[in-house]
């Protein structure tokens, strides 16, 4: 039971196993009835599983005798009322738990059936023979049974068998038998649906049933006792030091889980979440990519593949692993980083001269975005390397019918306008662009050509002198000073 202990989440388990024993100790004495309410009103207030420990209550007073059990139903109904008015339901609606963390949530009762005798049958194997553990059992590393197999047969054997055992011996073989199968049906999700599908430290109240029964056995071996307690803690302790040591940072934790259990895709998640956070972004990726192959349709799995294929400059995947985000979940949020990712893609085939690849994704962007500036922009520098300089102006002036301040579009419009002659139009823009932007060198530039054009070389002079105080390497403004007879 090791995962409730080094799992700082497994705090919940303990406490809530520590006031339900208390709890029992107390009402089997018969001394402090209240004082019984209270410490299983705590157990409740600690981790609603402990609503399962009632079984130990009943149990005992149908093997051993009564006991005033009202304290137990006045803390049972406290506890009911308390969380209704905090959270307003008693359980958990299955449409907040995620596929992911339990397949059968909202799967018919036929289907919980069967997993429920499949997860039985492992969780008494884990009990018996804890040799491989793992921190989570998530989708798929569990399939979900869709009719009678090996493990649902043998789930079945093994309640048949407890049963037996409580009917045939009774007492504390009997107890033991059924202390461990009751509580452990509650998280079986044949009541209802639970927030993960399987977890060690879901049987850590149950094995209290499996503890008594071990002390049973132990008592009947006779001259054996002694070596064979000696031998099982030897045993155990080793496994849980050995074990132990797989908790000792999240890189360590995360890799022995995509060991012991590499049907989980949430398994490869985490690592790959662990990898982006150390800076690892090709492994992450990797990581990702695997829990993917099992678990295709995690948006957010491959939103942090995209994030981390960006970080490992692989711009081109990281945009694909975004649009396939999109496409599974088209909502605002996704559409906008998806937006962004072309842009850089598409920025990114326009520096390799891919005149008609960033075309392609400044075209998607805007079929995502209509009202993109940037990609409005980004399009009319790419129409105009391609010589359509009346589709880039038509571009140019949708930008500016977003954000009518927006500084590159001034200026490429002020470019094709003088192309085309219109001089006093271009000189309006470049003026706009330098209000805006006092340093933008290629404004000043611009404007500089656009006032010697209409022969104001005075004007003109000073426009390139200020375009070359804010870049002194700008060979552009030097020529056209040269042009004006002027000495740089």
């Amino acid at each position: 039971q090791s995962e409730a202990v080094t799992a700082i989440v497994g705090r919940a388990e303990l406490l809530a196993a520590f006031f339900s024993l208390a709890a029992f100790l107390v009402y089997v004495q018969g001394k402090h009835p209240v004082w019984s309410g209270t410490l299983f009103l705590l157990a409740l207030l600690s981790k609603e599983s402990a609503m399962f420990a009632v079984t130990l209550f009943a149990l005992h007073v149908v093997f051993f005798g009564k006991r005033n059990p009202s304290p137990i139903g006045v803390a049972v109904l406290a506890f009911f009322l308390l969380r209704i008015a905090v959270l307003g339901s008693l359980g958990i609606d299955e449409r907040e738990i995620g596929f992911i963390d339990n397949p059968i949530a909202s799967s018919p009762l036929s289907v919980r059936a069967l997993t429920a005798s499949a997860l039985l049958w492992k969780y008494l194997g884990l009990v018996l023979w804890p040799y491989t553990l793992s921190a989570d059992y998530s989708f798929n590393e569990i399939p979900v049974p869709t009719s009678v197999d090996s493990r649902v047969a043998l789930g079945g054997i093994a309640v048949t068998l407890l049963i037996l055992i409580a009917w045939k011996l009774r007492r504390l073989p009997g107890f033991a038998a059924l202390a461990f199968l009751l509580p452990l049906l509650g998280f079986l999700h044949v009541l209802f649906p639970l927030g993960t599908v399987f977890a060690e430290r879901l049987v850590y109240l149950p094995m209290v049933g499996a503890a008594l029964g071990l002390a049973f056995i132990v008592s009947k071996l006779g001259y054996y006792r002694s070596h064979f307690l000696t031998l099982t803690l030897l045993v155990f302790a080793a496994r849980t030091i050995v074990r132990n040591q797989d908790w000792k940072d999240n890189e360590t934790l995360f890799r022995r889980t995509v060991e012991t259990a590499p049907g989980s895709a949430r398994s490869h998640f985490l690592l790959g979440a662990e990898l982006t956070e150390l800076g690892r972004a090709e492994e992450a990726a990797a990581s990702f990519e695997r829990g993917l192959d099992i678990y295709p349709q995690h948006v957010g799995a491959r939103m942090s593949r995209g994030e981390a294929l960006k970080a490992a400059g692989r711009v081109e995947d990281a945009a694909t692993e975004f649009q396939r985000a999109y496409e599974l979940s088209p909502h605002e949020d996704i559409r906008s980083r998806l937006v962004d990712e072309l842009l850089v893609v598409g920025r990114s085939r326009a520096r390799a001269n891919d005149w008609a690849g960033a075309r392609e994704r400044f075209e998607y962007a805007l079929g995502l975005s209509p009202r993109s500036t940037e990609a409005h922009n980004q399009l009319g520098l790419v129409l105009e390397r391609q010589g359509d300089f009346d589709a880039a102006r038509q571009r140019y002036e949708q930008a500016l019918e977003t954000d009518p301040n927006y500084v590159p579009a001034l200026v490429n419009l002020a470019s094709v306008r003088m192309r085309g002659g219109e001089l006093q139009a271009a000189e309006a823009l470049f003026g706009s662009a330098v209000s805006l932007a006092p340093d933008h060198y290629e404004a000043y530039n611009g404007l500089g050509i656009a006032q010697a054009r209409q022969g104001r070389e005075a004007e003109a002079e000073a426009s390139f002198r200020r375009a070359l105080s804010i870049d002194p390497s700008l060979d552009a403004a030097r020529d056209n000073l040269r042009a004006l007879g002027k000495t740089p």
